[in-house]
């Protein structure tokens, strides 16, 4: 891939943008790793950015408990209500992914899967009608902005980002269309800044300031042409010549009647065209909001669980690390016992109690331990269930369950939210096969697998194949087959046993 130009750098004569990932130029048997090109990537010199972004995050559930635009844990796109609000860019985008200073090209996501060199490839069509391409489509039509989100594993900016998750600016959606990656299609999307006027703070550091308003050209649009097969317009997004990008039409990805090559070069007129300024076109919130300001002192709703921008950039020391200096503790106010009460508005003296006869019937007393009632049930052949149920009389008792209630709200019990830990199982499939945390992988013949077999796999008791499962096995014990032979067999057996 050829190296991307910078927004204020001088372009060198001849240089042109291709698609393509930042990674070295393959030749014909000679494969790199995919451990090896994910090492070069890492080792590469980044370039400093123009400045800090406007709020940051170091793990993705502080991000989501902040933005309220992207409350997506696992994924790139937060979607709700059928459109797209927020979008993250991090990690492997794709194939023919572009990003500059106002423009950002990258697939959709979602129906993918790594392929044998570790990259990720659409293990199935992504079609117009799947949930993320609809919303993406949405966000299209009906002009809403969409937020961004950095991520510093991506380095196709070839920028230093500062953090894990940086925030980027809104962007607009300007074009979906589908293309042909690998054997399948897939949906791609170009997002355009829709602040133009405003710097980017993750443009090259000493790079030239954006291109005022007033001297840009907004009429020049690429050129769109209508598909003799399918009669829709697409536009033109490479130089190599125009396609149409409609999957469903049978001169799909076909540069006049010729397949278009795995190389492509983007049309400079789609990279370079801009829309113009629109004071319609708002977000429904701020980029980064003041949630600090807007919290009431005495609140104890749900809002003050959520996360914040600190407007505090000291830090402090702890335990050998820096920390966070800034603080803010919140009024709690306990709740009082009456929330849990009915409509009688005071407790009650007794706790009277109809039982259900389609269920066990306890025998009452309410002598021996008074105040307590005292129930039991008793289960024949096992023992018996002793309940004892309490009064207003106890429960008001000095140190009783009342206090106890109100205790446990203004106590400090050292209670924390922690990050969620990523927790790699093994979980039991029907088949008990498989490991559940191998990867699926490509076979680099356009088959994909599912990884290792289980080493140890027991037959099981009265399942439907326990009588081949159990030949099977005593043939690998007995050194008649191999083990892989044997992992093979299994596989063939239950796939043939799928739907019945």
């Amino acid at each position: 891939m050829a190296a991307r130009p910078i927004a204020g750098r001088p372009h060198v004569a001849g240089q042109v943008l291709k698609s393509g990932r930042v990674t070295k130029g393959k030749t014909e048997g000679n494969k790199v790793p995919s451990d090896q090109i994910e090492a070069a990537i890492t080792d590469q010199v980044l370039e400093p950015v123009r400045a800090e972004p406007p709020a940051w995050a170091e793990n993705c559930q502080q991000l989501c408990d902040a933005i309220p635009w992207f409350h997506c844990t696992q994924g790139a796109m937060y979607h709700s209500e059928g459109f797209c609000w927020g979008f993250l860019i991090d990690a492997d985008g794709g194939t023919r992914t572009c990003i500059d200073e106002e423009v950002i090209i990258t697939r959709i996501g979602g129906c993918c899967t790594k392929d044998s060199e570790g990259n990720l490839a659409p293990q199935k069509n992504q079609e117009a009608d799947s949930t993320l391409a609809r919303s993406i489509i949405a966000s299209l039509k009906s002009e809403l902005p969409v937020g961004s989100i950095f991520g510093s594993k991506h380095k196709i900016l070839n920028g230093d980002l500062p953090h894990r998750y940086n925030i980027m600016a809104w962007f607009r959606v300007t074009n979906v269309w589908f293309e042909r990656i690998g054997t399948n299609h897939g949906a791609k999307v170009r997002f355009e800044k829709l602040d133009l006027a405003e710097n980017s703070w993750w443009a090259a550091k000493g790079s030239a300031p954006p291109m005022p308003l007033e001297l840009r050209d907004f009429d020049t649009k690429p050129q769109s042409l209508k598909c003799e097969g399918c009669s829709k317009e697409s536009i033109r997004v490479y130089e190599d010549g125009w396609m149409c990008l409609q999957p469903e039409c049978d001169r799909f990805w076909k540069i006049g009647n010729v397949s278009s090559p795995p190389e492509l070069t983007f049309n400079p007129a789609f990279l370079s065209f801009r829309s113009r300024s629109d004071d319609e076109i708002r977000p429904n919130c701020s980029l980064v909001p003041d949630h600090l300001s807007t919290l009431d002192e005495d609140a104890t709703d749900i809002s003050t669980s959520r996360g914040w921008k600190c407007s505090d950039d000291s830090t402090g020391t702890q335990t050998g690390g820096n920390v966070c200096s800034f603080e803010r503790l919140m009024t709690m106010n306990p709740i009082s016992r009456q929330v849990l009460l009915d409509d009688s508005e005071q407790p009650s003296m007794r706790r009277e109690m109809v039982f259900d006869r389609k269920f066990m019937i306890p025998e009452i007393d309410d002598v021996s331990l008074s105040p307590y009632r005292k129930l039991t049930y008793k289960l024949d052949g096992v023992g018996c269930i002793t309940h004892f149920v309490a009064d207003a009389e106890i429960n008001s008792r000095p140190n009783g369950p009342d206090d106890l209630f109100i205790g446990l709200q203004r106590e400090d019990l050292g209670l924390n939210p922690f990050p969620l830990s990523i927790l790699t199982l093994l979980i039991r499939m029907k088949s008990k096969l498989l490991n559940g945390n191998t990867q699926r992988v490509d076979t680099g013949d356009g088959k994909s697998v599912s990884g290792s077999a289980l080493q140890d796999n027991s037959v099981l008791k009265g399942c439907r194949l326990e009588d081949e499962c159990r030949v099977l096995k005593e043939k690998c014990k007995a050194g008649e087959i191999s083990q892989d032979k044997y992992d093979n067999s299994r596989r063939t057996l239950f796939a043939t046993q799928k739907g019945k």
